[in-house]
């Protein structure tokens, strides 16, 4: 069964994760590495996810692991 929950800064080595299968399935131009980016991404992600902050995102997960987000 698939769970729908807010975000949390704890997802941001999925979300970069799904962020780059994005990218790629989606013929974006990448100038990095997965890692640089997945470390970049994941900084991004855990500051705007933090408590206190405006920013929201959604996650959909299926058996231990995200496989989608919003």
């Amino acid at each position: 069964m698939i769970e729908i929950r807010r975000a949390t800064p704890g997802d941001a080595d999925e979300l970069a994760r799904l962020r780059w299968d994005f990218r790629v399935e989606h013929g974006t131009p990448v100038s990095s590495k997965f890692e640089a980016f997945a470390e970049e991404f994941r900084a991004f992600t855990t500051d705007v996810l933090a408590d206190g902050t405006p920013w929201r995102a959604w996650v959909a997960k299926d058996e231990g692991r995200l496989v989608g987000c919003a």
